[in-house]
């Protein structure tokens, strides 16, 4: 078994099962204990049946006490990190739905163009066949000729316009 420290979490790869990826969020603790100084250990959490959650210990044992106490330290600095990541894109997304809020009134918060580019109620459109320019619907008028090399025409009349389309016998 050969166990990583990556961006993400932790890596595992064994001959059984292949790649396991451990994903930093769900690693609750990782820890090398002085009792056992080989060991390396961290709890995940599984989700059971029906998205049951469970709690899991796993362990390794390394080939030096130095392992275990890098990758103990490593995996803490990355889940630190990944944590305080998590809340400052957190606190970004909660500002900018309170500035978005706040555009609603006189004092906007943002920039203008972000907020018509923004979705929501202000960009809002009447539907195309309220406006003014929109083209007028018209009914349209279809005559069926029949030529004598089994061939038969078929002319579309819209508003003084004269569209035709060919057509085998057999495409009918």
């Amino acid at each position: 078994m050969k166990v990583t420290v990556s961006q993400g979490g932790l890596r595992a790869v064994t001959k059984e099962h292949g790649l396991t990826e451990y994903w930093a969020h769900r690693i609750t603790y990782c820890s090398a204990p002085s009792s056992f100084p080989r060991v390396f250990c961290w709890v995940y959490r599984h989700e059971g049946r029906k998205l049951k959650q469970e709690l899991r210990c796993h362990a390794v044992i390394c080939s030096k006490e130095s392992v275990a106490r890098n990758m103990a330290a490593q995996l803490r600095a990355k889940l630190v990190q990944a944590l305080t990541e998590f809340k400052r894109d957190k606190v970004c997304r909660q500002n900018a739905r309170l500035s978005l809020a706040n555009a609603v009134y006189d004092n906007p918060s943002l920039p203008r163009r972000k907020i018509l580019l923004s979705t929501g109620s202000h960009n809002y459109r009447p539907p195309l066949e309220r406006s003014k320019s929109a083209p007028k619907l018209m009914v349209i008028e279809e005559s069926v000729e029949e030529d004598d090399d089994d061939v038969r025409t078929t002319a579309y009349h819209v508003a003084g316009a004269r569209l035709a389309g060919v057509h085998t016998a057999t495409e009918r």
